[in-house]
């Protein structure tokens, strides 16, 4: 198993977790990514994905056959829900490339209000330029 497989299958198994942690799954279904919900609606996780292919095709003069490949260079898997109240929103996102997985944001964001928000974590700072 290769990492990138790792990597996707680490993901799956943080949703899970998370799934079985929420009391009961009410709801799932796919708005802008799949997602499942709790039936007090305190609890849901969304997942999306960005793939990234690469074709290459070779043909040489006098060669027997051509020489074609196809692959997956690259993944981007966001996770992204809220906890214990829609107040409460939380995001992971990872990437996969060249056989390695990084985490790029991880973040929780709490808000207090319609003007403030608290957001602790790994993140891009928003608005940087």
């Amino acid at each position: 198993m290769n990492h990138l497989q790792k990597g996707i299958l680490s993901l799956f198994a943080v949703a899970a977790t998370v799934l079985f942690a929420v009391p009961a799954v009410a709801e799932t279904g796919y708005d802008d990514g799949f997602y499942a919900k709790s039936a007090d609606d305190d609890f849901e996780i969304k997942t999306n994905a960005v793939l990234q292919f690469q074709m290459a095709y070779g043909a040489l003069d006098g060669a027997a056959s051509d020489e074609a490949s196809f692959a997956l260079d690259s993944a981007r898997v966001f996770l992204t829900g809220y906890a214990f109240g829609p107040e409460w929103t939380y995001r992971i996102e990872t990437e996969a490339a060249s056989g390695d997985v990084l985490l790029l944001d991880y973040f929780g964001n709490w808000m207090v209000s319609d003007s403030l928000n608290v957001r602790f974590g790994h993140f891009r700072v928003p608005f940087s330029r």
